[in-house]
């Protein structure tokens, strides 16, 4: 597509909420990167001391792609150097 490349073509990119484009998400999503989640996992039987807890780590991405296109209010990623930075902007004037 004509938008290939969009996201590396200049040093600095400011990403707004709003985006629609999938790939595009994706792309922002796969750039910030995953992150270890801790999860557990409780089984029961009847023995007794029946209950095994156990913790796992899961992989996950550190911005989702819902959470890229909902954006956070008054906040926007920046793209610079290959890495996301978390920016906040002044509210719009009014």
């Amino acid at each position: 597509p004509a938008a290939d490349g969009f996201l590396t073509l200049f040093g600095h990119t400011l990403i707004l909420p709003g985006i629609a484009d999938h790939t595009t998400l994706k792309l922002i999503s796969a750039i910030a990167g995953d992150h270890d989640v801790p999860y557990r996992s409780v089984s029961r039987n009847n023995r007794p001391r029946g209950t095994t807890i156990t913790t796992n780590m899961q992989q996950r991405p550190r911005l989702p792609v819902d959470a890229i296109a909902a954006g956070h209010p008054n906040h926007q990623l920046l793209l610079r150097r290959g890495r996301l930075d978390n920016i906040q902007l002044p509210p719009p004037a009014a």
